[in-house]
């Protein structure tokens, strides 16, 4: 429709439709009036996620038509941060202003007492000078600007610190340092004698190098400090590291995991050294580093804000933490002592420890450990015999052996439990069962159980290293259970045993873009590849993965890849241990080359990549926005994704044998009135088999089986009954749990019972009847992949089957690009 001239402006004034990106600085309708200068009817209030570190930012009030929402920095007009994309009932959109998503809007003019996003900071650490500011239009000329929050380093003092700091505290301010002057003045009415004090190193390095150049002012500033300190005869002692790490070094090299921390530390502090060492004789390096480690590094209490959930990331701060007050007190004692005849040692921060009863062993000894692992943690390295107390050493060895052992997949011990649970379901239902899987998606249940905290059992993998032993292990389990089918059962059976590999298809964003096509080829090495190069491959990870994770350990400081390594005896074993293949395929995404940090692309979709992927750096995932979507937010319908996915299978690997679609669907949201009309499903359905139909009749593929997912609505991972899946409706209100058979069941049975779309069938002539209406789902120009054409027949090889020849493009093609490309022809 077209709107009325009055109307077009008013749209621009009342931003209806939400604020143009002419409106990101000042933040103002071009309206002919000024804003109102009442008190604003309206409040930002934000609450703080401590699980996920995002904070929920509320806009509410009055009623109003109309918002912009940033967070920005005192005196800059730049938005800072981002925010999540909001669901599609909340009335918002994203706005780019300087990066994706740094921006909210509205997104319809609908009247509104509140909204709510949620805003993701740029990092956990300098968060103190961050607020929130909206511009609100109620009507036409009638609209707020600078409506602000309180700070976001307010809020969260408040949580972790509640009534410790006085309301208006600033953390970019706090107590004025600058001020040292007054500062001294006051040490001299106490009569001290001594002044203590910490020097930043930011201030001296801005980025934490020394190649990145100091800073004079910094230097001139201290100095200024120092001398003010001796003047009026006061000693000064100082701290080369009071919590405040730089930025930089953390974003970079992963601040203390990294032991390049202990060459950038000793360059630091020979720099403090040189410039203060004639006039300051006591040094400091670490002002108890046991709360900064395990506050930062553990329970993200404090800056980087780290969740060790397995205990090993504090540990390795620590390390290198002790390893570099050990580099900085020898540089002192080799370089500096002999000239400036000072000194150098460590504060170490502990709580002293009494046995509740005296006279109970088990007391007196739980007060000793709890010294050892407080205060002997770095003070027996440094002061005692130089390594860990011996009672922790024995301690952390008892419980990471106790881990091993019922630590789930990260645990080596899985592969025989695993193999003894398969032999006992091969003995007790081989006779009559002949098609065996040993793991469905082990990708999904591996990165969502021991990487991201998506599923059982939870773990957060901060560092990478957990979910890439529990798949090393997976792929063990698997290979072990083949060979134990393969060699006491198969031949009294005569059964298969093969595995479900669940992956999305990735197409290049811009197929002339190089980059852009080596992403997508690294997109299924690191998703389909991680688990079926070892097993239909040459028996060993991708060598792009292998490549890729070995080159960001060692930038991340690690001694060695954090990807485990295979045996040349397990790479054998691992080789041809399925007889045949299961896919689970249900959508596809776009890949491109791209350095921006920002979580979501400018159609507000997630880089699920960033999360899912983290060793894949430099690429970002989207999906095309016509591509219609399912309940399930990842669930695009791409029907042409399965016949491409096989295609690429068989090439990659150089594989004839079978193939099983075991997973497939798409889903409804819940409702309380069941919708059995689901031409929806009726149209992927068709969509979908006929994708496979192509396969066998076109291409040769030797296709076994096609399973839907699923039979009735179930209980979802993730999203128990609220997306429905099912060809049956189940009624979840009913204890009995009823079902109820939708439309889409009628076109399965008929597909399914006649094996395909045989010429004058009743369901392949209602296929062709919906056929046009069901593919207004599918992509057809620019970078979006080409339309599939119907395609009539059965699963036969009868020459006479009536077929139309579709528009897609082979898989071959994508292959000669990537191995053009890339110059790297292993495996391909």
């Amino acid at each position: 429709m077209s709107w009325p001239a009055g109307l077009c402006s008013a749209t621009s004034v009342c931003w209806l439709f939400g604020a143009p990106e002419s409106a990101c600085v000042d933040m103002e309708p071009d309206a002919w009036s000024g804003p109102q200068d009442t008190p604003s009817p309206y409040s930002i209030q934000l609450t703080y996620d401590k699980d996920s570190h995002n904070f929920n930012v509320r806009v509410a009030g009055d009623e109003f038509r109309s918002v912009l929402l940033q967070a920005r920095r005192p005196g800059s007009t730049e938005p800072v941060g981002t925010f999540l994309p909001p669901s599609q009932f909340s009335g918002l959109k994203l706005l780019t202003c300087s990066a994706p998503g740094d921006s909210v809007t509205n997104r319809w003019p609908s009247m509104k007492t509140e909204v709510d996003v949620t805003w993701e900071p740029p990092s956990q650490t300098n968060l103190g000078s961050i607020y929130f500011v909206a511009t609100v239009v109620k009507t036409c000329g009638n609209y707020w600007v600078d409506v602000q929050s309180q700070s976001v380093a307010d809020l969260t003092r408040d949580i972790f610190w509640p009534g410790t700091v006085p309301d208006g505290y600033l953390w970019s301010t706090a107590t004025a340092s600058y001020q040292y002057s007054r500062d001294v003045e006051m040490s001299d009415e106490l009569g001290l004698n001594s002044y203590r004090f910490s020097i930043s190193w930011t201030r001296i390095l801005p980025d934490g190098t020394v190649a990145g150049g100091i800073n004079q002012d910094g230097i001139d500033y201290y100095n200024n400090l120092i001398n003010e300190l001796l003047i009026n005869g006061m000693t000064p002692y100082i701290s080369l590291y009071h919590w405040d790490g730089p930025q930089a070094l953390q974003d970079q090299y992963g601040g203390w995991v990294s032991e390049t921390m202990v060459d950038f530390f000793n360059d630091y502090a020979r720099v403090c050294f040189q410039a203060f060492g004639d006039r300051v004789k006591h040094w400091v390096t670490f002002n108890e580093p046991w709360s900064f480690v395990v506050g930062g590094y553990g329970i993200a209490g404090g800056a980087p804000g780290i969740w060790d959930a397995n205990y090993t990331v504090q540990y390795k701060a620590a390390h290198n933490v002790i390893r570099a007050h050990a580099r900085a007190w020898h540089t002192y004692d080799e370089e500096f002592r002999a000239d400036q005849q000072g000194s150098c040692g460590i504060v170490i921060g502990s709580l002293w420890s009494e046995p509740l009863d005296p006279d109970n062993p088990q007391d007196v000894l739980g007060a000793h450990l709890y010294q050892q692992f407080f205060m002997g943690w770095f003070g027996n390295p440094i002061f005692g015999n130089g390594n860990y107390p011996q009672e922790m050493i024995d301690v952390i060895a008892a419980n990471s052996q106790q881990e091993d052992q019922y630590g789930g997949w990260v645990s080596e011990t899985m592969v025989d439990f695993f193999n003894d649970y398969a032999r006992v379901c091969f003995q007790a239902f081989g006779d009559r069962v002949k098609h065996w899987v040993t793991f469905n998606e082990p990708w999904s249940f591996v990165v969502g159980g021991y990487g991201i905290a998506g599923g059982a059992p939870g773990i957060w993998d901060a560092n990478y290293t957990v979910q890439y032993q529990a798949a090393h292990n997976v792929i063990r389990a698997h290979a072990r259970a083949w060979h134990t089918y393969d060699e006491e059962f198969r031949a009294d059976q005569q059964g298969s045993c093969g595995i479900v590999i669940g992956s999305l298809w990735s197409e290049p964003l811009d197929p002339d873009n190089p980059q852009d096509v080596l992403g997508s080829h690294l997109y299924q090495q690191f998703f389909m590849g991680w688990y079926a190069n070892p097993i239909f491959g040459n028996g060993n990870y991708p060598q792009e993965m292998i490549d890729i994770i070995a080159a960001n350990s060692q930038q991340e400081g690690w001694p060695e890849s954090r990807l485990p390594v295979f045996t040349e005896e397990e790479i054998l074993y691992n080789r041809g241990t399925a007889d045949f293949v299961g896919l689970n395929q249900y959508s596809a995404r776009l890949i491109y080359a791209s350095n921006d940090t920002s979580p979501v692309d400018q159609n507000g979709w997630f880089n699920w990549m960033s999360i899912m992927i983290p060793d894949l750096r430099g690429y970002k995932e989207t999906v095309d926005p016509s591509w219609p979507q399912g309940e399930m937010i990842f669930l695009l319908v791409t029907p042409w994704c399965v016949r491409r996915q096989l295609e690429f299978f068989r090439g990659m690997y150089q594989y004839d044998g079978p193939f099983y679609l075991t997973e497939t669907g798409i889903s409804e949201a819940e409702s309380d009135q069941p919708d059995l009309n689901d031409i929806w499903r009726t149209c992927y359905y068709t969509l979908y088999t006929n994708e496979v139909v192509k396969a066998v009749e076109l291409d040769g593929v030797d296709h076994r089986g096609f399973f839907a997912w699923t039979l009735m609505d179930n209980v979802e991972w993730g999203s128990e009954t609220h997306e429905r899946f099912g060809l049956f409706y189940t009624n979840f209100s009913d204890p009995a749990r009823t079902r109820t058979a939708k439309n889409s069941v009628a076109t399965y049975r008929d597909i399914a019972t006649t094996n395909g779309f045989p010429a004058g069938a009743p369901h392949t002539e209602t296929a062709r009847a919906i056929w046009d209406w069901c593919h207004t789902w599918e992509p057809y120009e620019g970078t979006k992949p080409p339309a599939a054409t119907f395609n009539t027949g059965v699963r036969t090889a009868d020459p006479t089957v009536d077929y139309f020849l579709p528009g897609v493009r082979a898989g071959a093609v994508y292959r000669d690009k990537v191995n053009n490309n890339n110059n790297n022809n292993n495996n391909l």
